[in-house]
């Protein structure tokens, strides 16, 4: 049996040394982030950017006994809540109609972006990692202790795609999965998969972590949180080149803006949301 602690509450000692390592001074002169202030009291995670200007997030609140679903502008202003049925496990994806979807004490839910009532898509128990294909039919999810899955919207129709993959990630052509697996204890994988052929895929790096998440760009490439940090990887070719973007410890719940000029992700241990551009 694994034990799955809570991703927003830690050892306030911990906060105070990750803060200490993460600071925002980068020898890049185009490179640039921006903190996006949790409310004192939170824990921010999960951030989703939408295709207007948005970001949906998760909050800790008290100790990380409540879970919420917010969402704010870019920038961190107007905060607002969604649902208050989140857990810790809590994922988010944004459907093309700007709906978007989580997953909570009820299992996968839809809720539109304005607020109000939320509406029950799919009874899945411990779901977690949420990502909607471009054409919005299929949602990608894993449960917690066990592998990802593949839900067919419309039938409400669900396949399992492997028992030790995490973070799903759907590319802009709706074509490829990219995820990150555990191969054995402690070693994980960047990989993808042709959502034609989900029986076979691809190696992209082999220094992952239990925190990783990938994303992709427009242009093909895949944004990744490696053990060095935030990287970028170039799969047009027969090998993947890797480029490390930012030497970022303990990065995690990484997403990419839908033009691609932006990412936004957690560190684990801090309070805070962190924007980065320029890369």
């Amino acid at each position: 049996m694994s034990l799955c602690l809570p991703r927003f509450v830690v050892a306030l000692s911990t906060a105070f040394l990750l803060a200490a390592c993460g600071g925002d001074d980068d020898d890049s002169d185009k490179l640039s982030r921006t903190t996006l202030k949790a409310t004192s009291g939170q824990y921010w995670g999960v951030p989703r950017f939408s295709m207007d200007g948005r970001i949906a997030f998760v909050r800790a609140l008290e100790q990380g006994d409540t879970y919420e679903v917010a969402v704010m502008k870019e920038d961190g202003t107007d905060v607002r809540k969604l649902a208050g049925d989140g857990t810790y496990l809590t994922g988010l994806a944004w459907s093309p109609d700007g709906s978007l979807y989580y997953s909570g004490e009820k299992g996968i839910s839809l809720i539109p972006a304005t607020g109000g009532t939320a509406t029950v898509v799919y009874d899945a128990f411990a779901a977690a990692e949420l990502d909607v294909s471009p054409d919005g039919k299929l949602l990608a999810y894993r449960v917690n202790g066990g592998g990802l899955y593949l839900l067919d919207l419309e039938g409400r129709i669900v396949r399992e795609l492997n028992d030790d993959g995490s973070a799903p990630a759907f590319s802009r052509d709706g074509k490829r999965l990219a995820f990150i697996k555990r191969s054995e204890a402690d070693v994980y994988e960047i990989r993808t998969l042709e959502l034609a052929n989900p029986g076979t895929s691809q190696l992209v790096a082999k220094d992952a972590n239990y925190l990783s998440a990938v994303d992709w760009l427009p242009d093909g490439r895949l944004a990744a949180i490696t053990e060095e940090g935030i990287s970028l990887f170039d799969l047009s070719g027969a090998t993947p080149q890797g480029r490390l973007v930012r030497d970022e410890f303990a990065a995690k719940e990484l997403d990419v803006s839908p033009d691609g000029e932006k990412m936004v992700y957690a560190i684990n241990g801090q309070a805070d949301l962190y924007v980065l551009t320029g890369f």
